[in-house]
């Protein structure tokens, strides 16, 4: 599920919104095992059990690690 909360903390720059918020997609067990898994063990490692998706793209595309 997809959700927009206020983040509290200086350490999710990166994904946070200029307005202090971030939106995010909630996963559980049920929904999708392999990813709930993962984010446990990242949690387990850094305390922060998020990834972020930085689909940065134009028209369907990537362009982030574009070489000109």
């Amino acid at each position: 599920m997809l959700y927009t909360h206020r983040v509290r903390t200086d350490a999710l720059a990166a994904v946070t919104h200029v307005n202090g918020t971030a939106r995010i997609q909630t996963v559980s067990s049920l929904s999708n095992p392999n990813l709930y898994e993962l984010l446990i063990a990242f949690k387990a490692r850094t305390g922060y059990g998020i990834l972020s998706n930085t689909s940065l793209n134009f028209k369907g595309r990537g362009f982030i690690n574009k070489i000109n």
